[in-house]
């Protein structure tokens, strides 16, 4: 449904096999076992299942989101977690519900708290970096994609981010980040100054 043709997601388009592949090679530079390999690479196919329930005005919004749009973006690994935790093995579903970074309680309410990186399973640390790694680069409807030098010094500097992940992923040179997440060079140009 995301790789439709529905302009809802004209920015999600092939987002879950790029996150797919960085995951994938940042699990195993980091040397995880097997069976970890596989729960993220499931969970990184479906991680964008919850946009679905994102509203379509909100995803093709060119500009800034207001506060009560961010919210039913962030509400998306919530969405996915319900979608996936009775068909999928609850750990999976629980990579996909932690991405998000939130916890979300009550939807109706809004209540929740933020996850420390502590908080996060291993995997859900793996997928949040090459989720966010992957949107960062990406052409967005409220922003261009950023340089990936940008993005990798955004990765170091947030503390939502595993430093063991982090240091994988500055194991890996911009070639291959860009190859992985299927970049080219000229979307990777630096906005020109005005």
């Amino acid at each position: 449904a995301l790789d439709g043709s529905d302009a809802k997601f004209q920015y999600l388009q092939g987002r879950s096999q790029k996150v797919l592949r960085l995951s994938r090679k940042l699990a195993r530079v980091l040397h995880l076992s097997a069976e970890s390999i596989e729960n993220i690479q499931l969970a990184a196919r479906l991680s964008q299942v919850g946009k679905i329930f994102v509203p379509r005005d909100i995803m093709i919004k060119r500009g800034l989101l207001t506060d009560a749009e961010r919210r039913q973006v962030q509400l998306a690994p919530y969405h996915a977690y319900n979608v996936l935790k009775g068909v999928l093995p609850r750990r999976v579903a629980k990579i996909v519900y932690q991405m998000g970074g939130k916890v979300v309680d009550d939807p109706e309410t809004g209540a929740n708290h933020e996850l420390t990186v502590d908080e996060m399973l291993f995997e859900a640390r793996v997928l949040l970096v090459a989720n966010d790694l992957c949107a960062m680069v990406s052409q967005r409807g409220n922003r261009p994609p950023l340089p990936l030098s940008e993005a990798r010094q955004k990765l170091i500097q947030r503390s939502l981010y595993d430093r063991t992940v982090i240091h994988a992923v500055n194991s890996l040179d911009d070639a291959e980040i860009m190859s992985l997440l299927d970049v080219t060079e000229q979307t990777q140009q630096a906005p020109q100054a005005k």
